[in-house]
């Protein structure tokens, strides 16, 4: 099963070079297996500063000093971990955070209105 991804993981994953690609699909791979149970170093759960906490999680890669891969996750009704937002952190530090949490929360809520559907009146 391929994790549910926005476009706005898929198109930075079309940035990556082969090896970082297959580094991140390894990662990813782990997650899917493991969902709520993979561990750090792989995996950090619970971003405390996320709106949809203790939901919110990140697949963290370390491809080398300059390449410190981040991928907001967040797990859906189902336990199935929503790609939500990805990207290199190494010229932010963990200012990456300030942003790209707020905006996986938003996809994230996006993503759960449209797996609700449209309300009926």
């Amino acid at each position: 099963m391929a994790l549910p991804r926005s476009p706005r993981v898929a198109e930075w994953m079309m940035t990556l070079s082969v090896e970082e690609l297959a580094e991140v699909d390894e990662a990813l791979a782990y997650l899917e297996e493991f969902g709520r149970s993979a561990a750090l170093p792989d995996v950090r759960h619970r971003m405390q500063t996320s709106a949809h906490f203790p939901n919110m999680s990140e697949v963290r890669i370390n491809f080398d000093e300059k390449r410190i891969f981040r991928i907001l996750v967040c797990f859906d009704h189902d336990d199935v971990p929503v790609l939500l937002v990805a990207g290199n952190k190494f010229t932010l530090g963990n200012t990456w955070y300030l942003s790209a949490i707020p905006a996986a929360d938003e996809l994230f809520l996006q993503y759960l209105t449209a797996l609700e559907g449209p309300k009926e009146e």
